[in-house]
């Protein structure tokens, strides 16, 4: 998905003043906790796969999953409180 959407954000941000940086900056959030959601569930299906019922294993996977993702991006609202690190910072134009 990555691949794709590189291209997509070079044609879009053409002509536009927007820098490379500040896209890194506005996304790295939200790709950083979708990375580490992913884990998450990857981890529930290793650890629960085949010990729990079709639809309980479902739920506690999806639950994992947006419950990771939604906690990461509501921390994330200051550089300082993000779990994720500081943002890289912009660079004057």
């Amino acid at each position: 998905m990555i691949v794709v959407l590189v291209p997509i954000a070079a044609y879009f941000k053409h002509g536009t003043g927007v820098a490379w940086v500040d896209l890194l900056v506005a996304t790295k959030p939200q790709f950083l906790s979708g990375l580490l959601a992913g884990a998450v569930g990857l981890l529930v299906k290793v650890m629960l796969g085949g010990k729990l019922p079709l639809i309980p294993y479902l739920f506690v996977g999806i639950g994992a999953v947006l419950g990771i993702y939604a906690w990461i991006l509501s921390n994330c609202h200051e550089p300082e409180a993000c779990l994720l690190g500081p943002t890289i910072p912009a660079v004057a134009a």
